[in-house]
């Protein structure tokens, strides 16, 4: 009775982009880990730097 027409492929464009949009989710979801771990990393950074500067600053007074 009913068809749905949005469910076909037209032309063939959904069967020719392939692997792509898989692709695409992996490399989206690499560059957000990727940005988590680099903004831990920073944070860690930025306090290992401030102990640093309050231990010296100790040393020197």
């Amino acid at each position: 009775m009913w068809r749905c027409v949005s469910c076909e492929p037209v032309g063939g464009v959904v069967t020719d982009l392939g692997g792509i949009p898989p692709t695409l989710a992996v490399l989206a979801v690499v560059v957000f880990l990727i940005r988590a771990v680099w903004h831990i990393l920073s944070a860690f950074l930025s306090i290992f730097v401030l102990v640093l500067f309050i231990i010296l600053l100790c040393v020197i007074l």
